[in-house]
């Protein structure tokens, strides 16, 4: 095995999200909840990096889809996990059109190094 001197530890982690209690934003069923994660950028502009399933008529979603990236143990790392009341189902890029639920701002090492590993924060928003 070679190893250079740029290469950084790092370690593949696996992210389950679930969320409890949200908002309804629909009138005549539950919220429709879709989860997109962001990564802050060297240049500190935001870019997507995955997104969840959406669940229908869901206050409680556990989203099966699961994110898989590395941890840099030497970097901190910045993700922003936003969701969004899907209404238009036809297209979830459009997401001025969608009702937005609430977002959470944080870092890997903040979610490593949560006891057993699992970070429970309010959304914001």
């Amino acid at each position: 095995m070679t190893t250079h001197h740029h290469d950084k530890p790092k370690s593949r982690v696996l992210l389950t999200f679930e969320c409890k209690g949200l908002q309804n934003k629909d009138t005549f069923s539950k919220s429709d909840p879709q989860m997109l994660v962001h990564a802050r950028q060297k240049d500190n502009s935001w870019k997507e990096v995955w997104c969840s399933e959406k669940m229908m008529n869901n206050l409680n979603p556990e989203f099966k889809k699961k994110f898989e990236t590395d941890y840099m143990f030497e970097e901190v790392q910045n993700f922003r996990f936003q969701l969004y009341d899907i209404d238009n189902h036809k297209d979830h890029s459009k997401l001025e059109e969608q009702d937005f639920l609430g977002m959470l701002e944080t870092t890997m090492g903040e979610i490593v190094g949560s006891r057993g590993s699992c970070l429970t924060k309010p959304l914001v928003g």
